[in-house]
């Protein structure tokens, strides 16, 4: 049996396929800074417009990076994949730089997402960058809320546990995966709470339904696709027959409506396993005085928050800060104005 020291948990995770007959691992593979990625985003917001300035970097594309919102040229190096750009907007632009980008065909993953749509994204709405006018004082708000992530409880206590992982946890892990994928998917359909128990009491025993293709499941590969690629294309094959074995069972005016949620269901599943991998520094300087702001760390004027979503999977996570220009020159002469109208009347109504 083989055991994955703790070091390597983020990638054994995905691993969900058991590796017989003595087949070895070249640990190099399972190493998660290999395809970890470095995402830092710095907004800069002005009086009348503001920046993004956006660098991602991974030493593999084997996971998807985000699509750059200017047309700019990946970097490839020896040392990884750079993907940076700059970009001006104006004040209250929808504009979303956390689209997933699978665009490399010759990936596995990307592949995956291509199938089921390559429009993910992993903030509930574009970024909201405002300006708002009064008559002293500017207003400039940035709010960015990510999704909550569909993890499995064993990813977690995996995640948190400094035990070692064997062969009983990832099957484990992967029952938690379909029942969580029945569990999701039924709750999201209007089918009522007594249709929804019925069928999720004769989907308990799934593994024991779901007819699979043992063609179709790699065990030893020749190809040159990574451990992880595997590991995904294998969950993706599971999935699918999983689906078949829920819709099998599903009453058939139901069956349209449970098919949208289980992708829904299967593509957030997908974009959480992914961001596993993705560890995030969005930096913000907001113009004027800071009034509010939830960042971890302030230097200087600079708002800072580092993060990786699966420390948030129950929530979404939201990311806030608000300032304002207090235009003194403005009050100073509206004040002015208040004083010598309030003489004029007073003078007048002395004279009478």
């Amino acid at each position: 049996m083989m055991l994955f020291i703790r070091k390597y948990t983020k990638m054994t995770i995905l691993v969900l396929v058991i590796l017989f007959g003595g087949c070895t691992i070249d640990m190099d593979e399972v190493n998660y800074e290999n395809f970890n990625h470095k995402s830092k985003l710095f907004f800069e917001l002005n009086e009348n417009d503001y920046s993004i300035d956006y660098v991602q970097f991974s030493k593999s594309d084997t996971i998807p990076f985000f699509k750059s919102l200017a047309n700019t040229k990946d970097k490839v190096s020896s040392e990884g994949v750079v993907v940076e750009y700059q970009q001006q907007f104006n004040y209250n632009d929808n504009i979303d730089p956390f689209v997933i980008d699978a665009k490399n065909t010759n990936r596995a993953i990307h592949n995956i997402f291509n199938k089921n749509g390559n429009d993910i994204s992993i903030i509930k709405q574009p970024i909201n960058a405002t300006k708002s006018n009064l008559i002293f004082l500017n207003n400039y708000d940035l709010k960015i809320v990510f999704k909550s992530l569909l993890i499995p409880n064993k990813i977690k206590s995996i995640l948190d546990s400094d035990e070692q992982i064997n062969e009983n946890d990832l099957i484990e892990l992967m029952d938690q995966i379909i029942k969580m994928m029945y569990l999701e998917t039924l709750q999201n359909v209007n089918i009522g709470f007594n249709h929804e128990q019925s069928y999720l009491a004769s989907i308990d025993d799934w593994s024991k339904d779901v007819d699979f293709d043992p063609k179709k499941i790699i065990i030893f590969d020749e190809s040159d696709l990574s451990l992880i690629e595997v590991s995904m294309k294998n969950l993706s094959y599971i999935i699918d027959a999983a689906e078949i074995n829920l819709l099998s069972k599903i009453d058939e005016s139901y069956i349209e409506d449970v098919k949208k949620s289980w992708l829904n269901k299967k593509m957030k599943l997908y974009s959480s396993l992914v961001l596993l991998f993705n560890n995030f520094t969005i930096q913000a300087i907001m113009p004027g005085e800071i009034i509010f702001h939830n960042a971890e760390t302030v230097k200087g004027d600079t708002l800072i928050w580092n993060f990786n979503l699966s420390e948030f999977s129950d929530e979404n996570y939201e990311i806030i800060a608000s300032s304002q220009i207090v235009h003194s020159n403005r009050l100073i002469a509206f004040i002015f104005m208040v004083l010598l109208l309030a003489v004029i009347i007073i003078k007048k109504r002395f004279k009478k």
